[in-house]
Parts: structure tokens; C-alpha cells; sequence
């Protein structure tokens, strides 16, 4: 039987509510009026960073927006090469165990600010632990 699939609540980064919308145009908030995207990761941040399915140098044209802190765990854990093969989708994304914690962390601490390392550093940083 196949494992039910990872999603966290969703909340506007304004006011925190849950009473999100989704349209056409991205979703907007029926408590206080914000409107725009939400990162499919963290369900809280608003998604203004743009982040490849498959890396672009890999040769994918596929777009999902992401908020910054989340994009930039997502290639702070993972190289080009296991995007383009296990992980080239949000879904696949939540499925490591990593981005979900990571997810998990993000969505509690919205408003939290990482520290700036290397990149090498950056693949043994957890914020969360």
C-alpha cells in the first residue's frame, strides 16, 4: 500500500490564517486579503524563487516556484545529478526525509533567518535539528 503523501497545512505569511484560497491566479487569503503564491514545500512562505524540476543544466524547462529559504535547502542537500534522477518533483521532494523535516522546521519558524555557509558546509547544516 503506498504511503499517504506528506503535505502541511497551508497559511498566509501575513496573518497566519488558514483560510487560504486557490484560483487561477495563485491563492488568496479570505481573513485579510493577501494574495500571491505559496512555497508547495513549507505551505507557510510566499514562493518568489524559481527552482527547475530537473536542473536546467540537465536540459529542464519545468519551473516550480519555491520560497528562498526551502530552494535553497533543496539544493544545499541534493547535487543537479539526484535532482534530475529521484527527486524532480515537490512530491519526490517531501519524500526525503531531509527536505520534510526541513519543511516541517520552516513551517513552524516562517519568519526564521538561515545562516549563510559554503556549499559543502551547507550539505551537513540542519537548521531543524
Amino acid at each position: 500500500m503506498p504511503a499517504e503523501p506528506r503535505v502541511l497545512p497551508r497559511l498566509c505569511p501575513a496573518c497566519s490564517s488558514d483560510r487560504i484560497e486557490s484560483g487561477a491566479r495563485g491563492e488568496t487569503c479570505a481573513a485579510c486579503g493577501w494574495s500571491g503564491s505559496l512555497c508547495p514545500l513549507c505551505c507557510h512562505a510566499e514562493a518568489n524563487s524559481r527552482h527547475h524540476g530537473v536542473p536546467a543544466s540537465q536540459g529542464g524547462k519545468e519551473i516550480v516556484r519555491l520560497c528562498r529559504p526551502c530552494h535553497s535547502q533543496v539544493h544545499a542537500t541534493f547535487t543537479n545529478k539526484q535532482l534530475e534522477k529521484r527527486y524532480s518533483t515537490v512530491e519526490k521532494l517531501l519524500e526525503s526525509e531531509e527536505i520534510w523535516k526541513f519543511a516541517q522546521w520552516r513551517h513552524k519558524h516562517p519568519a526564521a533567518s538561515l545562516t549563510t555557509v559554503s556549499s559543502k558546509a551547507r550539505r551537513r547544516y540542519s537548521p531543524y535539528a
